[in-house]
């Protein structure tokens, strides 16, 4: 996502082995370019709940970044492209279409894309690209037992947690206190 190595992903891709404790990434992670460099990458930030990393990585050289589309303008029946390496197979391209644009009941925070466009194991940190080559989001999961129904995560959601990561390593949420009562009396 920049010249200087930053790269977004998925939280679940990066979390460590340990089940203990969710809250450490893997010691070791390696990055592959599309030029097939493999590069070492630190864990900026991570986060499960909206499930985003960000990486970093030292290329030795300027990156050429994508393009953000303004997925809060997203649209049911919107084209799309699912890239990634689905089952170790690399490089692989599935198009179809936004099928919901606010999913909300999958045991998330975060309303999230739903496509059409086949996303497997191995899909989960690739991009969603709408027509014009920019990302949508950051595909997270496919649905277990459901042809073809991935769902991911809206890149301008995965750019405000980028922004937290840079800022204070973690994504802070705001907390609102909230409490009832169920009788008012004058006093």
């Amino acid at each position: 996502v920049s010249e200087d190595g930053y790269i977004l992903s998925n939280g679940h891709v990066v979390i460590g082995s340990d089940p203990e404790d969710p809250t450490r990434p893997a010691e070791s992670i390696t990055v592959i370019l599309n030029d097939e460099r493999k590069l070492p990458a630190k864990v900026v930030g991570f986060c499960l709940d909206p499930d985003v990393a960000l990486l970093k990585v030292e290329a030795g050289g300027p990156l050429h970044p994508v393009e953000f589309a303004d997925s809060t303008r997203a649209q049911v029946g919107q084209a799309c492209f699912a890239v990634g390496t689905p089952l170790g197979f690399k490089r692989t391209f599935t198009d179809g279409i936004l099928s919901n644009v606010e999913r909300t009941d999958l045991n998330t925070f975060t309303r999230v894309f739903q496509t059409d466009a086949a996303i497997n194991p191995g899909n989960s940190g690739g991009a969603l690209f709408d027509r014009e080559w920019r990302v949508l989001g950051i595909n997270t999961y496919g649905s277990d037992g459901a042809n073809n129904l991935g769902f991911t995560i809206p890149i301008h959601v995965a750019r405000v947690l980028k922004d937290h990561f840079l800022r204070q390593g973690r994504f802070v949420r705001a907390d609102l206190p909230l409490f009832y009562m169920d009788e008012l009396y004058d006093e």
